[in-house]
């Protein structure tokens, strides 16, 4: 825009305020309708917090898959002096992340708690949430294993390493560890509700 047009710019607005009457009234034009104004929703929102807002409860878990689960987080990423996995919530985000997934990752967490707690009734006639750390220590032998790049041949070991790695991803990434101090203020996700 040129000094010019500006100039001339400022001096009609200048000139449109001073008007004595308004430029563009509001006033109903002659001989139009008067109608009551329409009712409209409020303006505002009603606040609600997340927790009361969330459907509580298990999204692709069944209940007897979540206690092992949550069982299995307890051994993997136990509290110490940081948040474990129990304290972040790890088996609530996965149960909502896998609900969201795709069909051969959901495959992987059914089969593998399938295959744990068929193991540990083989073994200990107990379901895997009910069993000791020197019984679940038997039966997560397989983690114990070199680690190679070749995806695991026993699906069981196949289900550990991944269980392992994303109970891990999920406890580090949440609001406890990161008011732990393990992480920035900000890096961690919020709970998925």
């Amino acid at each position: 825009m040129k000094r010019r047009d500006a100039l001339k710019s400022l001096a009609a607005l200048s000139a449109a305020i001073r008007a004595p009457e308004p430029l563009f009234s509001q006033q109903p034009v002659a001989g139009a309708e008067r109608r009551p104004p329409e009712k409209t929703e409020p303006t505002s929102l009603p606040l609600a917090l997340a927790e009361d807002a969330a459907a509580p409860g298990l999204h692709f878990f069944t209940p007897e898959e979540m206690t092992a689960l949550e069982r299995l987080a307890e051994v993997l990423v136990p509290r110490t002096r940081t948040p474990g996995a129990l304290d972040a919530g790890s088996a609530q985000f996965l149960d909502f992340y896998l609900s969201q997934s795709g069909r051969e990752r959901q495959a992987v967490y059914r089969e593998g708690l399938a295959r744990l707690n068929a193991e540990a009734r083989r073994r200990f006639r107990a379901p895997f949430a009910g069993l000791g750390i020197s019984q679940i220590d038997e039966l997560l032998a397989p983690l114990r294993q070199p680690w190679t790049p070749a995806p695991a041949a026993d699906p069981l070991a196949a289900f550990l390493r991944v269980a392992t790695d994303e109970l891990l991803r999920a406890t580090m990434n949440s609001r406890p560890w990161a008011s732990a101090g393990r992480a920035a203020p900000t890096t961690y996700w919020y709970p998925v509700e």
